[in-house]
């Protein structure tokens, strides 16, 4: 069944709110490292399972966690990006678990014997399991016992380092679900998010993911919230010092969804002040917990200092600047080439705008367009594309990666 868009609620999209979205196109999983990805995931739950495994009958459930369960993972686009899986192994609770233990089982139920398909690929640390693959993309296990007694999938997660060994209480699982409840409302960005994203694939000759698969359909808080992430990797792909985490980004971004711009650009820049001013106002260091459970702490190892935090407020800061001056929009062609390249990287920038402005070439050949002036400044009108406003969108239901 089709649902028909309602033209007269349809956004309308000005040049910056077409490259920003051409922007987060170009940052998504693309279909194949999408599907890849699912089929990792069910593989290493198999071999997890495997009769040899140390962890053989011991996993209960096997779930996404973070990124992938909030649709907003995204690509590997620079040589030292790469894209990850996180997921979450609950075990069974015996009378001799330990951190250490339970680590050290998963690391050797994934890593098998040698010559085994993880074997070289493994690698134990404080709080997970990683499996490194070649294509620039690893998957991270995290063992978790269950409380019985405690809010669906909650429970302790494994901590084994150097300077301690603990339990840690986290409900990724409640997260995952208050996340995308927050940003479940946003449909007709969704819509034509969707349709924009297959017709540039379309373009690209790019064959589109399965149906069942619906990586395109995002709420402008997703979008937002991914466009962050790539921006914060470009800031951060030269620095020793640690970045802040995505899951603290989502739950900042996830706080203030209730009334969200009418505009890609402005929603953006609407969020990073809010971002920007919850961190500026923090007495002391930032504190952010999991609105499901109290007790998880999703800032327990950033920010270590206010140094690390006063960083990402200078970051923060400039970033508002910069997206103010590009939404204003009194600058040349390539002043926003530069900018956006500045923001969000080289790769994915470059393309984009010499995409769109093919596309636009196109437009003024055919003299519909309205977006230069003699003197070649661009000109911010408010523009509807007649087919995303007049197309029909196949709504999917969102794939949870809950093993359900």
């Amino acid at each position: 069944m089709k649902n028909s868009i309602n033209t007269t609620e349809t956004l309308y999209w000005n040049h910056i709110d077409h490259l920003l979205a051409r922007i987060a196109i170009k940052i998504q999983l693309s279909p194949t490292n999408y599907s890849k990805a699912i089929e990792r995931y069910q593989t290493i739950n198999k071999w997890i399972e495997r009769d040899d495994s140390p962890m053989k009958n011991l996993v209960e459930l096997f779930y996404s966690q973070g990124s992938m369960a909030i649709g907003t993972t995204i690509a590997a686009r620079n040589t030292i990006d790469e894209f990850d899986v996180d997921t979450i192994a609950e075990y069974k609770h015996t009378i001799n678990s330990n951190p250490k233990s339970i680590l050290d089982a998963m690391y050797y139920a994934i890593k098998g014997e040698p010559g085994a398909r993880y074997y070289e690929t493994t690698t134990r640390n404080s709080r997970c399991i990683t499996v490194q693959y070649k294509d620039q993309m690893h998957l991270d296990v995290t063992p978790m016992l269950s409380k019985r007694s405690a809010p669906p999938r909650e429970g302790w997660i494994c901590h084994d380092s150097n300077e301690a060994q603990k339990f840690i209480i986290a409900n990724p699982f409640g997260f995952a679900e208050w996340f995308n409840q927050r940003t479940s409302g946003d449909k007709i960005f969704a819509e034509q998010f969707a349709q924009m994203t297959r017709k540039i694939l379309l373009e690209a000759e790019i064959e589109p993911v399965p149906e069942q698969i619906p990586m395109y359909s995002k709420s402008t808080a997703a979008v937002v919230l991914q466009l962050l992430k790539r921006w914060r990797n470009v800031q951060y792909s030269h620095r020793n010092s640690r970045q802040p985490p995505s899951i603290i980004m989502s739950k900042l971004v996830a706080d203030n969804t209730l009334s969200p711009s009418k505009s890609l650009s402005c929603e953006l820049l609407r969020q990073s002040k809010l971002i920007l001013t919850t961190i500026q106002n923090t007495n002391g260091l930032l504190s952010v917990v999991n609105p499901v459970c109290e007790e998880d702490v999703l800032t327990d190892r950033w920010p270590a200092s206010k140094d690390e935090q006063n960083l990402f407020i200078t970051d923060l800061e400039n970033f508002v600047i910069k997206l103010e001056y590009l939404i204003n929009g009194d600058y040349y062609y390539e002043e926003s080439k530069e900018i956006l390249t500045e923001l969000f990287g080289e790769t994915p920038t470059h393309r984009v705008v010499e995409e769109y402005g093919i596309s636009l070439g196109k437009n003024i050949k055919d003299s519909s367009s309205k977006y230069f002036k003699n003197t070649g400044r661009l000109v911010p009108p408010a523009i509807l594309t007649s087919d995303i406003a007049n197309s029909d969108i196949r709504s999917t239901k969102k794939h949870t990666f809950y093993g359900q």
